[in-house]
């Protein structure tokens, strides 16, 4: 007992001491267990109070857990000490909080009765909340731009497939933003590590950082500098370029060198119609406009000349080339176009030098046979003309055959003309250069030729001041004849006309003979310009092609040989010949002939025929390739009185004048002649004796057969063909000691 009344609880116990420890242990461990359940949720509720709320049902489970447990330690100390009111006492902290504890958990236990529904709701609220998690993953996997929330770290939160490709991130790995000193808020552009380029817009999401959407534009940017460039590029470019609406045909865009192509000023062909560029009437360039796009949207593309005028009404040719490109719905046309204006002219000019060098050519190698022919036929002439006239000349006067044989010494005479019309058309028919004033010239062929042609054709002259003129009187007096003859006959018998004949001067330059002549070598300088111009019928350009030709005529009757020679003589006299005719409009021919020099010296004419005493004595080396030029040459000069030497070839002749060097007079020599030609048979003639008198003889003319020798070492010139009198008179001239006995005619 103690002092109270009451006694320790051991005594009901008898103090059985296993049965005592019995109680001590058991509540010591359950007052143990009481204190370490509501000690560990007051450790977590504190450790967790930012983020779990504190739940009161939990802070009174706690507290009756605590009396629990507090109960029984009691239970162990009043084993010894009778401390009963306390224990009640502590047990009414026990009941109230037990009391209250059940209470507050009613309810839950109801709610914890109502759980499988709860469950259901809560389930059901998890797949909604997945599938709507699911919604916004794919939401945001289908997008375009690049979705990133990050902390603050920079560690990621949340991203999407597009954040991950643009920020090169392997796929399953959250992709990591760091950009240090980026604002909050924030829209700009920028280049990522890996080289992208990206627009990014920048929000702040609280309590989670900052949301990141990437918009790649790398593509874009780059296409944007690819036109940037390709616009600089066609804006410098020196090609015009244009873009044309396919259906419309409007002009949307040009570059500066279209614009001043066309002579517009920038921007003034936006929005017409491309039909506008080309030249000619309003329907032609509507038609052939429409020609050009339907087949370069037919075909892709279309290329080709377009004939356009500026705005300053100048003409131009433009290679265009078209394609067709197509911006979604809409169909548009690229034109880039080049000035070919002076391409076409340079061509065109190519052309008509290449037709002039093939002309040239042709009747160069016309006129080299024509010469040929001509050398050749005064060959044959020379023996039938020489021949026919020494017998002529041996004929009494009373004889009858002397009238025939007068008859074949004109017909030879007659076609030693047609020769040198043929050696006039070979440029090789200056005989004798002299000074001619032109005016007076073609006043006096107007007053002849007036007796010869048609009546209802009027000749006028419009002559300039007096112009003279290096030439061969008898050829130039041919030329204009035939050109004026020409003209009349082009006007014919059947209607008034008129042939009109002017004189003038004018200087050419090298820029001026191009132009008119091509690439003739003529020399610039200051010409006499003679016009025979008709108001005929005109030529085609087919008949103008060839006009020049031998033999060509557009009349019933002739030879065709009139304005060949005539071409042949101008050339012969170092001018031009240009012709311009349209059927209908008659025709114009324009001689250019260089102005002679001052103080110009020219060969004196032959010395005149005299008819007395042509016998002779002496021995004569004739030099000739020609049996028939030897054989006539021979018996025309023994008929004189001469001894004759005979060589077929220059090689003979040197060989026979070294053998008879004191007994040859002088020498006849050929200019043409096989194995050794003229020339050099006269250079080493010179060689043996400088003095011994050499007559050359040639089919050609005198100038064109002179031009390789030295006149001074000549005794003279002999024209083929020629008579009989003619070479006993050049040979008696050429002799130092000419005689006058010889036989007489029979």
């Amino acid at each position: 007992m103690d002092h109270n009344g009451f006694m320790p609880h051991g005594y009901c116990l008898h103090w059985d001491i296993p049965l005592i420890l019995i109680y001590v242990i058991t509540d010591g461990l359950v007052a143990l267990s009481y204190y370490s359940i509501p000690a560990a949720l007051f450790l977590v509720a504190f450790k967790k109070r930012q983020t779990v709320p504190l739940q009161p049902l939990l802070v009174l489970f706690g507290l009756f857990i605590a009396f629990c447990g507090g109960g029984h330690a009691i239970d162990i100390v009043s084993l010894w000490k009778p401390i009963y009111w306390v224990k009640g006492i502590w047990n009414i902290g026990t009941a109230s909080t037990s009391m209250i504890t059940a209470i507050v958990l009613f309810p839950k236990v109801l709610e914890f009765v109502r759980m499988p529904e709860t469950t259901a709701r809560l389930e059901r609220e998890r797949d909604e909340l997945q599938e709507e998690q699911t919604l916004l993953r794919a939401v945001l996997d289908s997008t375009l731009e690049g979705i990133v929330l990050a902390d603050g770290g920079g560690r990621t939160l949340l991203h999407n497939t597009a954040a991950s490709r643009i920020l090169g991130a392997d796929a399953g790995v959250a992709p990591r933003v760091d950009w240090p000193g980026h604002k909050a808020v924030d829209e700009d552009v920028a280049r990522l590590p890996n080289g992208r380029i990206v627009e990014r817009f920048t929000r702040e999401v609280p309590r989670y950082g900052q949301l990141y959407v990437l918009r790649d534009i790398t593509e874009r940017r780059a296409a944007e500098e690819q036109r940037v460039r390709l616009e600089r590029i066609i804006q410098t470019m020196t090609q015009g370029f244009a873009i044309v609406s396919a259906s419309g045909g409007a002009i949307m865009a040009t570059n500066p060198s279209f614009d001043e192509m066309h002579g517009r000023r920038a921007g003034e062909l936006i929005g017409r119609r491309f039909e506008t560029l080309l030249d000619g009437s309003r329907e032609e360039a509507a038609v052939a406009a429409k020609e050009i796009v339907a087949h370069a949207i037919q075909e892709g593309g279309w290329e080709g000349d377009i004939h356009s005028r500026r705005a300053d009404g100048a003409a131009f040719i433009g290679h265009a080339r078209i394609n067709l490109h197509e911006d979604g719905e809409t169909e548009l046309l690229s034109v880039i176009e080049v000035d070919v204006t002076e391409q076409k002219r340079l061509e065109e000019e190519a052309k008509r030098f290449q037709t002039k060098m093939l002309e040239t050519a042709k009747l160069e190698s016309v006129g080299v046979l024509a010469g040929g022919i001509a050398h050749d036929f005064n060959n044959i002439l020379t023996g039938i003309l020489g021949s026919a006239s020494l017998v002529y000349d041996q004929l009494s006067p009373s004889s009858p055959l002397r009238a025939r044989v007068n008859d074949v010494v004109k017909a030879s005479e007659r076609a030693a003309e047609l020769t040198r019309q043929l050696l006039a058309y070979a440029g090789k028919g200056r005989f004798l250069i002299e000074n001619v004033e032109v005016s007076a010239l073609v006043r006096e062929i107007a007053r002849l030729v007036r007796l010869t042609i048609p009546k209802n054709v009027q000749v006028m002259v419009q002559p300039s001041n007096a112009i003279e003129i290096e030439g061969d009187r008898g050829q130039l007096h041919q030329l204009i004849m035939n050109l004026i003859i020409n003209g009349a006959e082009a006007i014919g018998d059947a209607r008034p006309g008129q042939v009109t004949i002017t004189t003038a001067e004018e200087r050419l330059d090298a820029e001026s003979i191009r132009a008119l002549f091509g690439h003739e070598p003529l020399e610039p300088g200051d010409y006499v310009v003679i016009e025979v111009a008709d108001d005929g019928s005109g030529m085609s350009r087919e008949t103008i092609s060839h006009i020049f030709e031998p033999f060509f005529t557009t009349k019933f009757t002739g030879r065709g040989l009139g304005l060949a020679a005539a071409l042949g003589i101008v050339r012969g006299h170092r001018g031009g010949l240009k012709v311009y005719s349209e059927l209908g409009l008659g025709t114009t021919f324009r001689v250019y002939l260089p102005v002679a020099a001052a103080g110009a010296q020219h060969t004196a004419p032959p010395r005149e025929s005299r008819a007395n005493d042509l016998n002779g004595a002496g021995t004569v080396l004739i030099v000739d390739d020609e049996e028939a030029v030897r054989s006539t040459a021979r018996n025309t000069l023994e008929f004189y009185g001469y001894r004759v030497l005979e060589a077929e070839n220059g090689r003979r002749g040197v060989e026979l004048f070294s053998e008879n060097r004191g007994r040859v007079s002088m020498i006849l020599l050929d200019l043409t002649m096989p194995v050794m030609g003229g020339e050099e048979a006269l250079r080493r003639i010179r060689e043996i004796d400088p003095r011994i008198p050499v007559v050359l003889s040639s089919g050609f003319n005198e100038s064109e057969a002179l031009r390789r020798f030295e006149t001074a070492s000549l005794a003279g010139f002999l024209q083929k063909p020629y008579t009989s009198s003619k070479l006993a008179e050049k040979v008696r001239d050429a002799m130092p000691r000419p005689s006058r006995t010889g036989p007489q005619p029979v």
